[in-house]
């Protein structure tokens, strides 16, 4: 029934994507909500409030944190498919209210998973936007950190930056990974400063020379 007016409602859609998270099936929530978010302009709102955005970012949260063979298992092990489905949640998350520093995130794991047979295109993209963020935060004057990177982007409704996080808990703040409990669970993420999407951008260059 949900499914049946999911094109054309977008309360149905956003349960028809819920119900696929509940279920613990990744790929069918992912092909949801790029569903949700091609037609957005159309027919969907995409708002944060509206859209399946809570939704969108444990999808996210999933592919960015998970290891991409267990990724594969979920497509039938096929890294064409996985990337291809990987890719459309990507652009589809730049549709929605999720940050631009998640959607690289996810389009990065399309690199991951084919390796070599990775096209071109995807890695000039990469390379030229994280480029243009590393420029970004320096004309800001925040050359030692980007306000509203993994932290903020990912879990959206926080209200206190990483710079407050930092003092109140110095003891378990390090220059990497970091774990804090949100929302009655645990949540790793890595702190993200300009040299590293320097250094992302870097990365890239050197992927389309060799």
């Amino acid at each position: 029934i949900y499914k049946s007016k999911a094109d054309t409602d977008s309360d149905y859609c956003r349960k028809v994507v819920e119900l696929y998270l509940e279920q613990k099936n990744i790929p069918d929530a992912a092909n949801w909500i790029v569903k949700y978010f091609n037609t957005a302009e159309e027919k969907f709102c995409r708002c944060a409030l509206c859209s399946p955005f809570q939704e969108t970012k444990k999808v996210a949260k999933f592919f960015i944190d998970t290891p991409n063979e267990e990724i594969v298992k979920l497509y039938g092990n096929d890294k064409v498919k996985t990337a291809r489905a990987i890719f459309d949640f990507g652009q589809a998350c730049r549709k929605s209210p999720v940050n631009i520093s998640v959607h690289l995130e996810i389009i990065s794991t399309v690199v991951d998973i084919l390796g070599n047979d990775c096209p071109r295109k995807i890695l000039e993209y990469l390379a030229e936007f994280y480029q243009q963020i590393y420029k970004d935060a320096i004309n800001e004057n925040l050359p030692d950190e980007v306000e509203g990177d993994a932290l903020e982007n990912l879990l959206g409704d926080l209200n206190k930056s990483w710079n407050d996080y930092a003092e109140e808990n110095e003891d378990c703040y390090s220059e990497g990974d970091c774990k804090i409990e949100y929302a009655g669970e645990e949540i790793k993420f890595q702190h993200h400063d300009a040299d590293y999407y320097k250094m992302r951008a870097e990365y890239y260059q050197l992927k389309l020379k060799s």
